[in-house]
């Protein structure tokens, strides 16, 4: 009867995709994470009319440049 052979360690190729992937993961909240901040700064350095724009055209659904101009009183 033959042994099996000894452990012997793979130093070529993926290994580890799975670990990979969550790194990656976790890579990419945490930027969007840091770009959440940067945008939240940004827009609470703007005048309350603009922050109602932005809030407006970018974070309800459906908001077109027409009536949101419309909502704000301005002009298209």
């Amino acid at each position: 009867m033959k042994n099996a052979s000894a452990y012997e360690a793979r130093y070529y190729g993926v290994t580890n995709k799975t670990t990979d992937a969550a790194a990656e993961c976790v890579d990419k909240e945490r930027e969007m994470i840091e770009l959440t901040k940067r945008v939240e700064r940004a827009v609470s350095r703007l005048s309350k009319k603009e922050q109602e724009i932005i809030q407006k055209r970018y974070l309800e659904e459906e908001a077109f440049d027409y009536i949101v101009a419309g909502e704000v009183g301005l002009s298209e």
